[in-house]
């Protein structure tokens, strides 16, 4: 699933509520998951899934996109790549901390891991829905561990997300089709999905566990 840039063209879909023929960089949240920009999966079923959020139909527009001369972040290749997923999530999402623990390992890991991504045109990365933030929340309380969090992000290759963020790739992408994902069938996919992430990363078992505690004294 991870990108291969000596291929010309992939194909990316993105899952939404609405068709977009034309993605444009101004209309992204600064609050998403890697900051502003365009999200996308090469996994067409899990955007019928995203298209689904909310139980309604949703449209996956389909589109290619010509890798030459793009740069790529991936963060799977990084050391430390857990930490600085989470360390990138936390500096874009608006991200409540129930705990004053919570937050302090939350602010040393957006200080320590936090990436520049400014040269780059795409990054490539895990999805932090519901089952990312839970299990997140949970590392940050020291209640999983730093090798449960690493699976939990980067075993499902179905749920990682490419993102354009920079003109230059916007330039590169052009939209082929769209169609319409029914939400009496994804919707209760997406939650299949989510229960069974939750259900296998709890049952990971390693031989010497590493806790937040431990990393922030390292």
């Amino acid at each position: 699933m991870n990108l291969e840039v000596n291929v010309d063209n992939i194909v990316l879909y993105h899952g939404s509520e609405r068709i977009v023929q034309r993605p444009e960089k101004s209309k992204g949240k600064a609050y998403n998951d890697f900051g502003k920009g365009f999200y996308c999966t090469k996994d067409e079923d899990v955007a019928k899934e995203w298209a689904c959020f909310d139980g309604l139909d949703g449209y996956v527009n389909k589109y290619a996109i010509d890798l030459d001369g793009l740069k790529i972040f991936d963060i799977s290749k990084e050391k430390n790549r857990a930490l600085v997923f989470l360390a990138l999530m936390f500096s874009n999402r608006r991200v409540r901390m129930s705990s004053a623990k919570q937050k302090t390992a939350k602010d040393y890991l957006v200080e320590k891991y936090t990436p520049n991504i400014s040269e780059y045109d795409i990054v490539v990365g895990a999805r932090g829905d519901d089952s990312y933030f839970a299990l997140s929340r949970a590392f940050l309380d020291g209640e999983i561990s730093l090798g449960q969090l690493d699976s939990m992000l980067f075993s499902d290759k179905a749920s990682e997300q490419i993102v354009l963020v920079s003109d230059k790739a916007f330039r590169a992408i052009r939209f082929l089709d769209v169609t319409v994902a029914e939400g009496n069938e994804y919707y209760y996919k997406r939650k299949e999905r989510d229960k069974s992430l939750r259900d296998r990363v709890l049952a990971y078992k390693e031989k010497a566990p590493e806790y937040i505690s431990e990393i922030i004294v390292r």
